[in-house]
């Protein structure tokens, strides 16, 4: 089966707080790539493959894509001279970026 459900996030400049962390500005990054990988193991690595099509992130940050129910995925992020991490004010979010996300119908309906 094919089914892909959205997945969407919104890409911030962040900045530097004390203790390493980082917080979001509200200020959206434009122009951003962000891909799916699926985790092959319980880690991720860098053979992980690229899960459907990469997106970029449009005059709000914002971006969505559609990955296959049934996979682990997690987002790469990339940009020309810019180093990208998930905040630190979202324990959660921060987990599951690098635990990665499986894909099912609930989690889409959240």
């Amino acid at each position: 089966d094919a089914t892909t459900v959205p997945l969407s996030g919104k890409i911030y400049i962040g900045r530097h707080e004390g203790g390493g962390g980082v917080i979001a500005t509200g200020c959206p990054l434009v122009g951003v790539r962000v891909c799916l990988h699926n985790m092959k193991s319980t880690i991720r690595t860098e053979n992980d493959p690229t899960v459907g099509k990469c997106a970029i992130t449009d005059d709000n940050g914002e971006y969505i894509l559609y990955p296959l129910v049934g996979l682990t995925v997690y987002p790469k992020v990339t940009m020309l001279g810019h180093n990208f991490s998930p905040l630190t004010d979202k324990l959660t979010d921060k987990s599951k970026y690098n635990r990665g996300i499986k894909v099912t119908f609930a989690a889409a309906n959240n």
